[in-house]
């Protein structure tokens, strides 16, 4: 897929939806689901514009295999908005890969984690947008497909992931209007009007967690055996991606290292796990060595993981089989010393498919 600027990619967006021709959201499959604005595409291309799943994206046939429920549903718009939004912030003459969700990638974004309470907040400012933008409805179902009256409302549901349930949309407005950071203005009972207060428009500017968050936290064996897969490898695949490389030991600090490594996980975007550990000798054993799994990585992991947190699998490919069996199941970028260019090539490759 070809890497494009921000004003290439809305120009794109633009001609799909004015050239493209009525149809079926291939991820929702029905009209109803994308309120008044359907789906539009370029057939010979398989370029679609829906509001529904998120926006602007290309699929390939065989990726619709692996969304079958609404919660993989949930998944694939998810990741679709999450690029669409990608373009709105980027800088002058960046480029980033436009959304195209291959067989591969669906499988992968299938068993990704929704995203959590957090930023699932912290979208839904976003989308609603800064005063005097507002989000307007009404929101509901008809004949019982969730329907709204602006697109903008379609990409609210992607954003925050309440797929078709309207008692979960109106969950999440309540409790953002409970908490003073959004406020409806309208002035007709039934047309709800949404718009931003000055703590909303703060949180949107300064963060909560997850909407500025531009962290990626490393776990991974402090040691110089693997200090090269690190320097040569994982930073500089995290910092191409337009990602802050974290690794506790190289970050100052006056806490205690275990609230601190959890505070940090919280503020990441994504967590980088290296499962590498150290091999003893132990002529008892039957290839001669006794693995050293590191506990602390293994923790941090299913800190993030719990959170929601996306987890990229890294590993030295002699020690891979020493992986615990819980683990073995996810898909993980296999390096081998003097060749971290590799890695840094395979890590950046696979955040920008997944997190970008």
């Amino acid at each position: 897929m070809p890497k494009v600027t921000k004003a290439e990619f809305d120009n794109f967006k633009s001609q799909t939806r004015k050239e493209g021709e009525d149809c079926n959201c291939p991820v929702w499959y029905n009209k109803g689901a994308l309120g008044h604005e359907y789906a539009v595409s370029l057939p010979s291309r398989d370029y679609y514009w829906s509001p529904r799943a998120g926006g602007f994206f290309q699929l390939h046939s065989r990726a619709r295999r692996f969304w079958t429920g609404i919660e993989s549903k949930k998944r694939v718009s998810s990741w679709i908005w999450q690029r669409n939004n990608a373009f709105g912030k980027l800088g002058e003459n960046k480029r980033a890969e436009m959304p195209a969700i291959s067989e591969e990638l669906a499988r992968e974004i299938a068993a990704q984690s929704l995203p959590s309470t957090e930023e699932r907040i912290d979208r839904a400012l976003w989308e609603i947008g800064e005063p005097p933008r507002a989000l307007e409805g009404p929101i509901g179902f008809l004949n019982g497909e969730f329907r709204t009256n602006e697109n903008e409302s379609s990409l609210f549901q992607a954003a925050t992931c309440c797929g078709t349930d309207l008692a979960e949309m109106n969950w999440l407005l309540d409790e953002l209007l409970a908490a003073g950071l959004i406020r409806n203005t309208s002035s007709e009972k039934h047309i709800p009007k949404y718009m931003l207060t000055l703590k909303g428009l703060h949180r949107l500017e300064t963060g909560g967690e997850a909407l500025v968050s531009n962290n990626a936290f490393v776990a991974m064996w402090f040691d110089d055996d693997v200090s090269m897969a690190f320097e040569q490898g994982i930073e500089p695949a995290i910092r191409n991606a337009g990602f802050a490389p974290l690794r506790i030991d190289r970050k100052h600090h006056v806490g205690k290292i275990d609230d601190e490594i959890v505070a940090q996980i919280r503020r990441s975007r994504f967590i980088v796990c290296d499962l590498t550990s150290s091999l003893l000798d132990d002529p008892d054993a039957e290839s001669g060595k006794t693995p050293v799994a590191r506990g602390g990585v293994y923790y941090e992991a299913g800190f993030a993981h719990g959170l929601g947190k996306t987890v990229i699998w890294t590993c030295r490919r002699d020690v891979v089989e020493h992986i615990h069996f819980d683990l073995r199941q996810y898909n993980c970028i296999l390096w081998e010393r003097g060749k971290e260019e590799v890695l840094q090539e395979e890590l950046n490759a696979r955040i920008r498919a997944v997190i970008v």
